[in-house]
């Protein structure tokens, strides 16, 4: 997952947890994209997998997971995680297909 440090905390006078290592779930979601379109489709689906783990019970996703605990942050549910679970789902899916027709 992908961490973000939110540097304006500390104006905003958050916790700790919310100014420094939430992994966005968006965030690793775009870079799985970037990965399966450049071919390293292994590398993309292994960090696919990680936000398909933090779930909740109905499948729903929130817009950031705390790395330490697992718990589900920010907006609940999120569509920009799950816009970004879908594109990264076809992009995974279009990059396997590219390389195994460059390989084959």
């Amino acid at each position: 997952m992908v961490a973000v440090a939110h540097l304006h905390g500390q104006v905003l006078g958050l916790p700790d947890r919310e100014r420094l290592g939430l992994r966005r779930i968006a965030a690793s979601l775009w870079l799985v994209d970037n990965l399966a379109l450049a071919g390293q489709t292994d590398r993309a689906t292994a960090l696919f997998e990680r936000p398909l783990g933090q779930a909740n019970d109905l499948g729903q996703l929130a817009e950031e997971i705390d790395p330490a605990s697992g718990e589900l942050l920010g907006n609940f549910p999120k569509a920009f995680s799950h816009v970004g679970l879908i594109s990264a789902a076809t992009n995974l899916q279009r990059g396997r297909r590219t390389y195994r027709a460059a390989s084959g």
